[in-house]
């Protein structure tokens, strides 16, 4: 007599080992979010001074910018600042269902030194890219038939891969691409307001204006990625604290669902 395996319920090895990747991958989205939490905590605690009044040690300052040695050019807008963020992502059509996603094609931020004044007076800030925190100035969606900005088209040509297979697990393509967009620029523009976090250094000058906060990131591998005691954002300290805020509880709640529901199906074929 042959015998008859026994259906346990449990699915195959490859579907056991996509819901483990999932919960990976959320997990660390989850650890990221909360890291991310230590740079809005700085900007929540962190004591601000007038730029007049500063000296040395952990600071935190906001006013209005002024040019330091140099500017940088806003890669969409063309508009003369002191820092941006931009991103472009093309629209995926999952090939085996009727979902579909946001893929990131091109990003970019940048940083240079730059100035803070008021009516007290004046203190230099020297960012860097991994410690900007900045709220959306520009954004937009585009298709086909759309006409979008020109600088946002020469991006797009320059980095269309809408020829180029999706590659997802193995040799099987799950979504492809389509010619639809969406691009953000974030910036920090002259005379306008900004705040920085970061430690005042006596010794330090942009463009003769002494002392200077560093908020550049030091913080090992979670400070690399998210979470930083630096920051440096457009507007006053409500808005960089909202704006960290925001960041944390995404990649929180993304992260939440990404590992939750696979989990909870593990727990179900093994617990």
């Amino acid at each position: 007599m042959i015998a008859t395996p026994v259906q346990t319920g449990v699915p195959a090895t490859p579907v056991v080992a996509t819901m483990v990747l999932f919960v990976l991958v959320g997990s660390l989205s989850v650890a990221l979010g909360a890291a991310n939490l230590r740079s809005y905590w700085t900007v929540q605690a962190r004591e601000r001074r007038p730029p007049g009044q500063i000296h040395d040690g952990p600071v935190a300052v906001e006013g209005t910018v002024r040019e330091g040695t140099e500017t940088l050019v806003a890669p969409f807008s063309g508009e003369e600042c002191v820092a941006y963020a931009v991103r472009i992502a093309q629209h995926y059509t999952e090939t085996t269902s009727d979902g579909s996603e946001w893929r990131t094609k091109f990003s970019d931020r940048a940083a240079v030194p730059f100035v803070v004044e008021d009516a007290t007076g004046a203190v230099g800030v020297r960012p860097s890219a991994e410690t900007l925190s900045l709220s959306v100035a520009m954004r937009g969606v585009f298709g086909p038939a759309d006409a979008p900005p020109d600088r946002v088209r020469e991006f797009v040509e320059q980095y269309d891969a809408s020829d180029a297979p999706a590659l997802s697990v193995g040799p099987i393509d799950f979504a492809s691409p389509n010619h639809r967009y969406r691009y953000v620029e974030r910036r920090i523009g002259l005379d306008e307001r900004a705040y920085a976090a970061g430690s005042a250094d006596p010794t330090e000058a942009v463009d003769g204006v002494a002392p200077t906060v560093v908020a550049t990131r030091n913080d090992g591998l979670f400070g690399s990625n998210a979470g930083s005691t630096a920051v440096v954002s457009d507007g006053d300290a409500e808005v960089a604290a909202g704006t960290q805020l925001k960041t944390s509880l995404a990649y929180i709640g993304v992260g939440a669902v990404l590992a939750g529901i696979p989990a909870s199906l593990l727990w179900g074929w093994f617990g």
